[in-house]
């Protein structure tokens, strides 16, 4: 619960992508991947889901690196 009172981390966006934290993502042709930061942490998610949202493609029209979804779990 200590975490609903931590601030939230500004979003930055990169040249290809968005970075949170320390956490970036990038758009490379129709391919989201990951460039650095933790697969599982929270920034990784909000970096991935403002870039997919935003890149004006949609969902099903990109390769997301399958990292990004699944985590460090696979």
């Amino acid at each position: 619960m200590r975490g609903l009172f931590e601030d939230y981390p500004k979003i930055k966006q990169t040249r290809r992508g968005v970075k949170c934290g320390k956490s970036q993502v990038e758009k490379l042709g129709n391919k989201i991947v990951l460039v650095s930061g933790d697969p599982d942490s929270i920034d990784t998610l909000r970096a991935a889901t403002q870039l997919i949202w935003n890149c004006g493609t949609p969902i099903y029209g990109l390769d997301v690196e399958p990292i990004l979804y699944q985590g460090s779990e696979r």
